[in-house]
């Protein structure tokens, strides 16, 4: 009965004490492993909890022009972010680092030799919703480049987001699928990357939303972000290095 007592002490004494501090972030799909592993770190650094809403990033520029309560936002792309700062959502946008797409095999045996193996062999692909997933608008414009985009488009199982997609191949949905770089450490299915001359540059962005009520603590998250070490661990899961990384 002591012991039960004791406890029971311990957790109100926990309960009086502060609530500990946290930010909210909303971030694309394909920085979901690298931002959750960057997240821990800080919190264990600083003490302040990232709490973070990932989607495809398209829906999240929705979400913040709608006034949702975001502290900081990563964009899977740079231009959703100036597109919040044309509208005078989101303060100016900082480049983090640069994505890159693959095509990920269903089977654990050998990654396709190109995108034109979907062709050639009539795969169900899973595909990021080009019109709102930076990396299903890669992957659109890559195959668009080669000329087969018409000939697949209609074939396509769309998902909802960059994560969806490769969730849709692990799964065993889908023969093939359209991936993030940084979402393959996790898996044990081979892939190829595209070739980036192909498509347009997938900038992961960061920008503070204008109503966010804690502009310091997110400008603090930032600027770790940009950190060397915190690059190490962006490089460390496929991606490329950002713009402003100090």
């Amino acid at each position: 009965m002591r012991h039960t007592l004791a406890w029971g002490a311990v957790l109100l004494l926990a309960g009086c004490g502060e609530e500990q501090e946290e930010i909210h972030v909303a971030a694309a799909s394909g920085l979901y492993h690298v931002l959750t592993d960057i997240g821990a770190s800080y919190e264990a650094e600083t003490g302040t909890a990232v709490v973070f809403s990932f989607g495809a990033t398209g829906q999240l520029t929705q979400q913040i022009e709608q006034g949702a309560a975001f502290e900081l936002f990563l964009a899977g792309e740079e231009e959703y972010v100036t597109r919040l700062e044309q509208g005078g959502f989101v303060s100016e946008g900082t480049g983090i680092a640069e994505g890159v797409v693959t095509l990920v095999s269903g089977t654990e045996s050998a990654p396709y030799e190109s995108v034109h193996t979907l062709l050639e062999e009539d795969l169900r692909t899973a595909i990021p919703n080009p019109e709102h997933a930076p990396y299903g608008r890669a992957a659109h414009d890559v195959l668009q480049a080669e000329g087969i985009w018409e000939e697949l488009s209609d074939s396509f199982i769309y998902a909802n987001d960059v994560r969806t997609s490769l969730q849709y191949v692990e799964s065993g949905e889908v023969d093939a699928g359209f991936a993030a770089l940084s979402l393959m450490q996790d898996s044990e299915l081979p892939y190829i990357e595209l070739d980036t001359a192909l498509h347009e540059p997938i900038i992961q962005t960061a920008a503070i939303p204008v109503q966010s009520g804690k502009q310091e603590e997110a400008g603090q998250f930032l600027d770790y972000l940009q950190s060397a070490e915190v690059q190490a661990v962006f490089q460390a899961y496929g991606f490329k290095p950002g713009e402003n990384a100090s």
